[in-house]
């Protein structure tokens, strides 16, 4: 079962995968899914049954409202985790560099993340995921490209 659910405050949404369920809800400030054998309260946790839950968003692409290629010279992150993460930068769909966000601090923070030279495109994507199952926020994401003089396709 796919599950998507939108906090109608801030419309952010989530997507949860994989769950055996046929339906879900929130009520009284739980989560419960139902399937057929049984009603089944969704709890907190860094595990499912165990298991580490891995998460992950990606961004929508986008070529920052500028023509030309560029490089992106720096990432600046505003989070709190409990672990490490993961960012993955993909120009024009064809060139993925992957940048580790790691930090012994803890509670929300700023990270910068220094971004090579050798990837450049018009188009860029970006996802962040989590590493070993960590809890992860994210409150801002701020990014730093160099435009170059030539490229226009």
């Amino acid at each position: 079962m796919q599950c998507v659910m939108t906090n109608l405050r801030g419309a952010a949404s989530a997507q949860e995968l994989n769950w055996d369920y046929t339906s879900m809800v929130y009520f009284n400030g739980e989560r419960f899914g139902t399937n057929t054998t049984g009603l089944y309260e969704i709890c907190c946790g860094q595990t499912d049954d165990g298991t580490a839950i891995d998460a992950y968003f990606i961004l929508a692409t986008t070529d920052f409202g500028i023509e030309n290629n560029k490089h992106i010279r720096k990432v600046y992150v505003g989070l709190e985790t409990t672990g490490s993460l993961i960012l993955e930068l993909t120009a024009d769909g064809r060139t993925t560099r992957t940048y580790s966000m790691s930090t012994s601090v803890s509670g929300q923070q700023r990270l910068r993340i220094p971004i090579g030279r050798d990837i450049s495109g018009r188009y860029w994507t970006a996802k962040i995921s989590n590493v070993n199952g960590s809890d992860f926020s994210i409150d801002k994401i701020e990014v730093l490209p160099i435009v170059k003089s030539s490229g226009i396709r």
